[in-house]
């Protein structure tokens, strides 16, 4: 599922407007999976139930909508397999229009 959303950047989070059905939905940090209740989480490091370098990519991430200044960004939403393989292929992305 891809979809450009309105976002607003708040102090360790990005809060994304418009989902429809939905609301208070953010992308920000965290390690394990009940840091995440109907959000997103950003890292560069994964394993089995756990996303590491959190702060960093979450900071990443807002400098470049800041940068960008449009208050836009696409968000790619993959299903997460179920089973012992970790992919190789991030679950979430995030890019600018």
């Amino acid at each position: 599922m891809t979809r450009s959303f309105v976002v607003t950047t708040k102090p360790n989070r990005v809060e994304l407007r418009g989902v429809t059905g939905y609301r208070n939905i953010q992308i920000h940090n965290g390690s394990y999976p009940r840091d995440f209740k109907g959000c997103f989480g950003v890292g560069n490091v994964r394993g089995l139930d756990f996303l590491g370098g959190s702060r960093a990519t979450l900071q990443e991430l807002m400098n470049l909508i800041n940068e960008d200044g449009t208050g836009r960004i696409t968000v790619n939403v993959n299903s997460i397999p179920l089973g012992p393989t970790i992919p190789s292929t991030p679950y979430f992305r995030f890019s600018l229009p």
